[in-house]
């Protein structure tokens, strides 16, 4: 039976601990069981010279190429300026992981049609009588009119001393704010709400993607907004992690790079079955 608590961390600031008080675990799983087969297909967008190109020691200003490293596109050469500023270590913040992502998930065809990628969007995530203002770092929106969007995507950035279990928990928690967002604005539109809806999110560490299905249920949100711990069902998120040696090196190091783009690609395919289950 669910026990419920008087003082609530904010979901915002979940760990694994909170996880575990939700019932909810976190299984990993192989590439041939998260994504169907073993990524072997680059993005479209991506050109040789992104693949291969080792930034040189300097100021970013250093970055502009030279006839004797022509790029050929200029949206590829945009692109490893941006992922240079991204993969600097002394930087203070997450937000050029977030610009970074934006740019380049866009870039790569995560975007298309009426889907926005926005960073720093901002939802509201109600508990009992409480509103709360739930940030996700950067979320794939279904943008219908102002009054019709929908959380498609969600992608939670952090630098690796931040820890992949902090980051697990606060991306699994807005996904529970984004089903709660989702189903109040298919009820404003006519719409009767899902029981269940399977996110796709990506938790990104400096450059390195990590992968996840994550499954929300109207009882889970339930249990989280009315702070009732161990629910009796129990929530079994998927994760899929690239192989590389360190959680400390990602994309702007040119020998995992296309391991990490195949791999983005075969998750875009994923993310999209996914979210095609309640988009409106």
């Amino acid at each position: 039976m669910a026990k419920s608590t008087n003082s609530e961390k904010p979901i915002m600031f979940w760990t694994s601990k909170d996880l575990a008080s939700y019932n909810i675990e976190v299984h990993l799983q192989s590439a041939e069981e998260f994504l169907g087969h073993i990524p072997n297909t680059l993005p479209r967008a991506i050109k040789p010279g992104f693949l291969t190109y080792k930034f040189p020691s300097g100021p970013p200003q250093l970055l502009l190429f030279d006839e004797e490293e022509p790029m050929s596109s200029i949206s590829n050469n945009s692109l490893l300026l941006s992922l240079y500023i991204a993969g600097q270590p002394d930087r203070n913040q997450n937000s050029a992981i977030q610009d970074f992502e934006c740019v380049f998930l866009s870039a790569i065809g995560f975007q298309e049609q009426t889907n926005i990628f926005l960073p720093r969007y901002s939802i509201s995530f109600f508990c009992g009588e409480k509103e709360h203002t739930v940030i996700l770092d950067l979320c794939l929106l279904q943008w219908r009119s102002k009054s019709n969007i929908t959380v498609l995507l969600i992608v939670e950035s952090g630098v690796p001393h931040i820890g992949i279990d902090n980051l697990e928990g606060r991306v699994i928690a807005k996904s529970v704010a984004a089903f709660q967002y989702n189903n109040r604005i298919r009820v404003e539109n006519g719409l009767d709400p899902l029981d269940r809806m399977t996110f796709p999110a990506i938790v990104n560490i400096g450059t390195l993607p990590v992968f996840y299905k994550i499954p929300v249920t109207r009882q889970l949100e339930h249990s989280v907004t009315n702070a009732l711990h161990h629910p009796t069902d129990k929530t079994e998120v998927l994760k899929y992690m690239i192989g590389t040696p360190t959680l400390n090196e990602g994309m702007e190091v040119p020998g995992f790079r296309r391991e990490i783009l195949q791999n983005l690609e075969a998750f875009r395919k994923v993310a999209k079955e996914c979210y095609q289950c309640f988009v409106i």
